[in-house]
């Protein structure tokens, strides 16, 4: 598409004019197949699918956010229940026949998992694990093999797989627990993994899920609470606690007396190192709130649930009490900043998610060390004026952030809501846009072009969309409460479901928001660009005319 190719210029001018830095959720295994053919029943953000996608959308994104990278298991393949290595089924199975890849899988078998049939929008993952565990045990096997006969290529893939477990201690603690009968190979998988991830072609954001994997809380068990379990308290999600049974470091190992790192402190440290230097990106770090005052919920009959920094008269939890924003900064100042520091990384790679409830101590903390909150669109209270949620509040080092993993897509979200509240959304976004305010601001079409338009408008300098409301695709990563979850991936045929809904209105128009955006900044600002908003303009009715002639 020549008019699609020439408005990318366009939108990285557009995105400079506005001081913009946008980010795609798309995470590993939603990517597309490269084609029909070529499909294994999963994304890799490293296959020729990935490539695919980031070419068609080179300059509309900066950044893409992959989710947790680890390996995942039954029943759900929770991304966010994973282990801190990387996840096998990421490993371009079609660059394990090639010889930069060794010839460690033979093209008769991926032939064969080319033919297996498969959903190309649902991953189905006892599928999918049969496929790879058999494409993988080949290469493990070819690997061994090759050793044994001293071949050149086996024996420096040997020496860098070595230095790779050096520098990431985690990894034998996961082997041992999740392969304790081929701890070599889990290793083995988990390299070639990150070995595919040094081409990527767009900086990725890790994603630091809060769950400590099983296999930590099993080999070190001293290190953790006994008698507590992470959770959450009331909130606008559910008005009960809840427990999400995961374990937490006790503090007492996280530093020493003298101030310096303990056992559970050094583990965190080297993790966050490890990630810095693996994503250039930077971290997106789940429930960031855990790291400055976690809620815990108590599992010794008696003992109520608490703060666990902020719960003097808690009898077991006391004894932690912290007093100054200093002492709950502690974490984020000791551990996270200085891998941050060491890697020449900046608080704007750190993207913290700080949703749900918040304790005090929060705003304090994230100020101190200068980290911006993550603020998601959807859950603005549409009649508070200065809620944190209604982007024109937002600060430039926030996230503004129009949808995530556990949302709806933004025109779901707005086609499933009642009138009344449409109509009230529809006058905020007008407010905030200067547009007159008309009943056909009201469709869902409509909302969906003011809401990208908010996004790249507000002051925010960093912003993030999840890949289905990018593309206009259906359908939900996570619901939460919905057993059908982490299975949805993006299209192969993206670029036409693309383009048809650009003209449907459903799909993100750059050259439109970013010219709603210039407008939405004030006079003198959109005087000073007026001549390149027409320009947006014209190009805008070039690219719909060039697409309704070939569609």
């Amino acid at each position: 598409m020549k008019e699609w190719d020439k408005s990318k210029e366009l939108i990285s001018e557009g995105y400079r004019i506005l001081d913009k830095e946008v980010a795609v959720t798309i995470p590993g295994p939603c990517m597309p197949a490269f084609s029909p053919d070529e499909d294994t029943g999963i994304g890799s953000p490293y296959g020729r699918g990935a490539k695919r996608f980031l070419d068609f959308f080179n300059s509309v994104f900066h950044k893409i956010l992959l989710g947790p990278t680890g390996k995942t298991f039954p029943p759900f393949y929770s991304p966010y229940e994973s282990t801190y290595g990387e996840n096998p089924f990421y490993i371009p199975l079609q660059k394990l026949t090639t010889e930069e890849g060794g010839h460690l899988l033979s093209l008769a078998t991926l032939e064969e998992i080319y033919k297996t049939p498969s959903n190309p929008v649902d991953i189905s993952f006892p599928v999918v694990g049969r496929l790879y565990e058999k494409a993988l045990s080949e290469a493990w096997h070819t690997y061994e093999k090759r050793l044994v006969e001293n071949d050149k290529f086996a024996l420096n893939l040997q020496k860098e797989i070595n230095a790779f477990q050096q520098e990431r201690p985690y990894l034998a603690v996961d082997a041992d627990f999740y392969a304790p009968f081929s701890p070599q190979r889990h290793i083995f998988e988990a390299y070639l993994a990150y070995r595919a991830a040094q081409n990527e072609q767009a900086p990725s954001i890790a994603d630091l899920e809060v769950k400590i994997p099983d296999s930590m809380v099993i080999a070190q068990p001293h290190l953790f609470i006994k008698e507590f379990t992470l959770g959450s308290p009331p909130d606008a999600f559910a008005d009960y606690s809840r427990d999400w049974n995961f374990k937490v470091f006790n503090p007492d190992f996280l530093f020493n007396p003298d101030g310096s790192l303990g056992p559970a402190g050094q583990f965190m440290y080297k993790l966050f190192d490890a990630m810095f230097k693996t994503y250039k990106g930077g971290i997106r770090i789940d429930h960031y709130i855990g790291f400055v005052n976690p809620y815990l919920v108590s599992h010794q009959k008696g003992i109520p649930n608490g703060r666990l920094y902020s719960s003097p008269e808690n009898p077991l939890l006391k004894k932690y009490t912290k007093h100054t924003t200093e002492a709950f900064a502690e974490i984020t100042e000791k551990i996270i900043l200085k891998a941050m520091r060491a890697n020449n990384a900046t608080v704007e790679q750190i993207y913290p998610e700080d949703l749900g409830n918040r304790p005090e101590q929060m705003n304090p903390v994230m100020d101190l060390c200068g980290l911006g909150h993550m603020l998601v669109s959807q859950f603005v209270n549409i009649w508070d004026p200065n809620h944190m949620y209604r982007l024109k509040n937002a600060r430039p080092i926030d996230m503004a952030v129009l949808d995530t993993h556990d949302t709806p897509t933004t025109l779901e979200f707005y086609e499933t809501m009642n009138q009344e509240n449409r109509v009230r959304h529809a006058m905020q976004l007008a407010e905030d846009l200067r547009f007159y305010y008309s009943p056909s601001l009201s469709s869902p079409q409509a909302l969906v072009r003011m809401k990208w338009g908010e996004l790249l408008a507000c002051p925010a300098r960093r912003v993030q969309a999840f890949f289905t409301s990018l593309t206009g695709q259906p359908g939900r990563y996570n619901e939460p409460g919905n057993p059908k979850k982490w299975r949805l991936r993006c299209t192969p045929n993206f670029e036409k479901l693309y383009f048809e809904n650009l003209i449907k209105g459903t799909a993100y128009n750059p050259l439109d928001a970013i010219a709603l955006a210039i407008y939405a900044r004030g006079d003198d600002f959109f005087t000073q660009h007026r001549e390149f908003v027409d320009h947006l303009r014209r190009q805008e009715q070039a690219l719909m005319t060039e697409i309704q002639n070939q569609i």
